[in-house]
């Protein structure tokens, strides 16, 4: 009797320590699965913040999130009873790390895409090396790299977001804007000629952004003279711009976008009692832009539609002609953007003259850059950028700050070598985005 007695109060003891055992059991699951809730939301979020950015200006770690949680994280999903292995088939593909995810191919159909394309503009650039600008052509202050970031990028920007005056280069790239941009700058350029420049956009309710700016390309020290060659003044010339852009999402990888441009041409003191002599004209741009995936984008631009000059310099010659229109040439530029490496982007551009196919070997215009992405810590990084703009190499780099109230300023340098002219440009730029 006392011996089953025993064995009765030793198998009570036994389901005591399993019951024990099974509780603890049960808690190291929960507190799994709270850790596993929380890697989610910090996945989450990383994703976020990808959609925001798209992928500009911010370090690898969003991109290689998964590694960068601790090895027992990394693996705990091949550990775990099913219904917590589930968790990491809920994530997004790109963030799904561990075996069950996969080894990404090292060359893709994207990457061949663009290194077709890549290599069409390589060759376009050879093909055409020597070949000059069109000249002799209303709107020339149009045709040149507005923007220190993406003149070092070899004039580039049909394919690229979130850089200052993207604008000039594709009114749609601002659909993919999520933060309120301030752009200012300038271009000092040789024989007294230079670009000031001042842009500011921001997002509206609909997957829209709206911008607006003023551009402004000046010569001074111009010698006035007579028929008999006699210096009467020292002139001035100005070209002025004034551009309104909508830019709307349809869809989350499309961008359409829309831009209209006020200009103004002045000559101070050109006509009798000291009057300027003024040219007036509006321009119509419109753009597309395609996220193909996260790496691989396309852009889309017609620039300079119905845009022209009208003048009336009848009083200033003393002629007949009357009214005169200047048409500024109507371009077509088509671009690729691709992300080989979470810190590397190559981009590469052809600006088509359209009323110079066929007729011009200058009828085509390469353009390709390249751009290295760096952090040397938290709040301070940067970038250097490299390109060919036509037959003009580029150089430029970038400093980025985190300020007070959140705001991101980004300084901008590129130096462009110039064929025609004695000198090289060199342009500075500021970027906020709050």
């Amino acid at each position: 009797m006392k011996n089953l007695e025993f064995r009765m109060l030793n198998a009570e003891c036994r389901l005591q320590n399993a019951d024990c055992r099974l509780q603890n059991a049960d808690c190291r699951l929960q507190n799994a699965d709270c850790r596993l809730q929380n890697a989610d939301c910090r996945l989450q979020n990383a994703d976020c913040r990808l959609k925001v950015t798209g992928r500009y200006g911010f370090s690898s770690r969003l991109w290689r999130i998964n590694d960068s949680f601790p090895p027992r994280l990394r693996r705990i999903n091949d550990s775990f009873p099913p219904r917590l292995r589930r968790i990491n088939d809920s994530f997004p593909p790109r963030l799904r790390g561990g075996a069950r995810g996969g080894v990404q191919p090292l060359v893709s159909f994207k990457s061949t895409i663009f290194s077709l394309l890549f290599l069409i503009t390589i060759f376009l650039t050879f093909s055409f090396a020597h070949s000059a600008p069109l000249g002799g052509q209303a709107g020339s202050f149009l045709r040149m790299s507005i923007g220190a970031d993406l003149a070092a990028l070899g004039g580039c920007g049909a394919a690229l977001t979130g850089y200052g005056m993207n604008w000039h280069y594709n009114p749609a790239s601002l659909g993919f804007q999520s933060l309120r941009q301030a752009t200012l700058g300038c271009r000092i350029l040789s024989l007294d000629r230079s670009v000031v420049y001042i842009d500011y956009s921001f997002p509206l309710k609909g997957n829209a952004v709206l911008g607006f700016g003023f551009l402004r390309a000046a010569t001074t020290d111009i010698d006035g003279r007579d028929s008999n060659g006699e210096r009467f003044d020292i002139l001035s010339n100005s070209d002025n711009l004034i551009h309104g852009t909508f830019s709307i999402c349809p869809h989350q990888d499309i961008a359409l976008g829309v831009s209209l441009k006020w200009m103004i041409n002045n000559t101070p003191h050109l006509q009798a009692d000291d009057k300027s002599l003024n040219a007036y004209g509006m321009g119509i741009d419109l753009g597309f832009q395609f996220r193909a995936s996260g790496d691989l984008r396309f852009g889309f631009q017609l620039r300079d539609l119905n845009a022209k000059y009208g003048w009336e310099t009848s009083k200033v010659w003393g002629d007949d002609a009357g009214a005169k229109d200047d048409n500024f040439p109507t371009l077509i530029r088509l671009g690729g953007a691709w992300n080989p490496l979470d810190d590397l982007t190559l981009t590469s551009d052809v600006v088509l003259h359209k009323q110079e196919l066929g007729r011009s070997s200058d009828a085509a215009q390469p353009h390709f850059g390249a751009e290295w992405r760096y952090e040397m810590k938290p709040g301070l990084g940067g970038a250097l950028r490299g390109g060919y703009d036509r037959d003009n190499p580029t150089f430029g780099f970038s400093l980025d700050f985190v300020l007070r109230w959140n705001i991101k300023a980004r300084f901008d340098y590129a130096f462009v070598m110039e064929q025609v002219s004695p000198g090289g440009s060199n342009i500075i730029g500021w970027k906020f985005s709050f």
